[in-house]
């Protein structure tokens, strides 16, 4: 199987387990999973035990489940095929960015969607100086409440210079911060230009 798109009304602790086997079993290549609600913060554990070697891409969008489902996720070595991952909107904060940094498994995610999230300067940190995060092409941060001081963090890391695509709009940050981004020696001039005004 290719792709799977999972629209839940409503996800509890027993429910998750077999919704894991079942996502096993088919072993699919992407897997998108939307839930409107959660019932407790352990919904998400059976994360950390999903077996799905050919899994490349997971997108994950439900609101309350980003740090929990971070930590799932960088607790699981089975998860090494993974290529793109995507926590836009779940509520992830700097814990769940810090817990995504240190997975030594994710070494081969090239992008990374952190949207309408809120990591803060420490998450981004941690992100930057993650030893396992090198191959990122693509890193959408957009919407998560960085100033310039996150700007400034980007600007000066080697970590962004792979990076084709780098989406901030929705932040606010300031004339300074753009100025620091402009002139950063590590972004490439094509991610520069797309930056926003």
């Amino acid at each position: 199987m290719r792709w799977l798109e999972l629209r839940l009304g409503a996800v509890g602790e027993r429910a998750v387990p077999g919704l894991v086997a079942s996502l096993q079993a088919l072993q699919p290549y992407g897997l998108s999973l939307e839930v409107e609600e959660v019932d407790d913060g352990n919904g998400v554990a059976p994360l950390a035990e999903l077996d799905a070697p050919r899994l490349r891409v997971l997108m994950i969008e439900a609101p309350g489940l980003g740090d929990a489902a971070a930590e799932n996720i960088a607790d699981n070595p089975k998860l090494t095929g993974l290529r793109r991952l995507s926590l836009a909107g779940s509520g992830l904060t700097s814990a769940g960015a810090k817990a995504l940094a240190g997975a030594a498994h994710l070494a081969s995610l090239g992008a990374l969607d952190l949207a309408n999230n809120k990591p803060g300067d420490a998450g981004l940190r941690a992100l930057l100086q993650s030893p396992h995060l090198g191959r990122l092409t693509k890193l959408s941060l957009a919407h998560c409440g960085l100033g310039p001081k996150a700007a400034q963090l980007l600007a000066q890391s080697n970590a962004v210079g792979r990076l084709t695509t780098l989406e901030l709009g929705g932040n606010r940050l300031t004339a300074a911060g753009r100025a620091a981004l402009a002139a950063s020696p590590h972004l490439g001039e094509a991610v520069k230009r797309a930056l926003p005004d």
